[in-house]
Parts: structure tokens; C-alpha cells; sequence
């Protein structure tokens, strides 16, 4: 999961077309989660205005392919992540939900302007918070 979310974030299209399926369901949402969780940490210090987050949450939904996730969901999403008990997204399909994330982790990354090694290292640093916590990554073949 973590390559894919490099990948998306570095809009690198060869390289997500080459990577093999993800990882089962649960383990990619903890990775994505916690990846998400950083992100939005470091783009939004202190809680954002409504009017930031719903600026952020348009970028988001722009962003993405997926008619699906609009600008509500964004939004939801940043909420529930940024502020656990102000939004919920529990009723959202888990594919969506883990789509909304990763759209979410590749704006904030557009948004701070980060190099390819931060990237690599937020991503690494939620991986090896995921493995401590229990979860079992995949190991990737390469």
C-alpha cells in the first residue's frame, strides 16, 4: 500500500500500473489511515476554518475519477480524521473510503509541497507504526 500511495502521490502512472494487487482490505486501510492521519497533521497544525477545509475538500474531490467522492465526503473525511468525533464516515463503502483517503494523502502532499524522500518517509513511518500495532503487511516481491 505504501508504493501505491507514493505512486499516487507522485502521479506516477507507469508505476501504479506495474504494482501487483493491494494489500488485503484491513491492512491497507490501517497503513492509509495512519499515513492520512500524519499528512493532515502537518498541513493542518491547528483545527482549519471551515472555510480552509472546505477550500481543501474541493481540491480533493477534484482530484479524483470517482464521481463518487464529492466534496461532502472530503470533507467527512478530513473531519473524521483531523477531529474523530465532529464527522462520521462509517456508512461509505470501504473502497470509497479507502479511495477518499488516498485522494486526501495526495492533496495534502501536493498542498505542503513535499520531496519524493518525505513522502517515502511518512509513508515508511506508517508502515512501521501499522507492523508494531499488530497489522501483517504483505511483503511486496521486489
Amino acid at each position: 500500500m505504501g508504493q501505491i500511495l507514493k505512486a499516487q502521490s507522485a502521479y506516477d502512472r507507469d508505476l501504479l500500473s506495474a504494482l501487483p494487487d493491494e494489500e488485503p482490505g484491513q491492512a491497507a486501510a490501517d497503513v492509509v489511515g495512519r499515513a492520512v492521519f500524519a499528512v493532515l497533521e502537518e498541513r493542518f497544525p491547528g483545527p482549519p476554518s471551515g472555510e480552509l477545509l472546505g477550500e481543501f475538500a474541493s481540491r480533493v474531490a477534484n482530484s479524483s475519477r470517482d464521481v463518487r467522492l464529492d466534496k461532502m465526503l472530503a470533507e467527512a473525511v478530513v473531519r473524521d480524521v483531523l477531529l474523530p468525533r465532529s464527522a462520521s464516515v462509517t456508512d461509505v463503502p470501504d473502497d470509497l473510503l479507502l479511495h477518499a483517503k488516498i485522494m486526501t494523502f495526495v492533496q495534502a502532499v501536493e498542498d505542503l509541497g513535499m520531496y519524493s524522500s518525505e513522502v517515502d518517509q511518512m509513508i515508511s513511518a506508517a508502515e512501521r507504526a501499522a507492523e508494531n500495532a499488530g497489522v501483517r503487511l504483505r511483503a511486496m516481491p521486489w
